[in-house]
């Protein structure tokens, strides 16, 4: 044996208790359900005024505006793609 002091005592742990709703931890679902659809709305309002300015420029470039159009155009996609993961968390395809 490695160990030449006295043995230690080993305590059980109560067992881990589960909550009924699964993998879900929070406490109050409807929670995440609201932020995430508060969030959607948030992008989607900033998604659609990106389009608006982004139009706007295209219409009327000012000088040297290439760079900024590629930046907000960047932007935008990044945006899309944040709200079809939301939207994909909200409302899944497969049933689980």
């Amino acid at each position: 044996m490695y160990f030449d002091g006295p043995t230690p005592k080993i305590h059980e742990s109560p067992s881990p208790v589960r909550t009924p709703s699964g993998m879900n931890d929070c406490i109050e679902p409807d929670a995440d359900v609201t932020s995430l659809s508060s969030r959607l709305t948030a992008l989607s309002t900033e998604h659609r005024d990106l389009d608006a300015v982004i139009t706007q420029i295209s219409h009327a470039p000012p000088p040297n505006s290439e760079l900024l159009l590629r930046r907000l155009k960047k932007r935008k996609l990044l945006l899309k793609d944040r709200i079809a993961l939301i939207q994909r968390m909200l409302d899944p395809d497969v049933p689980a």
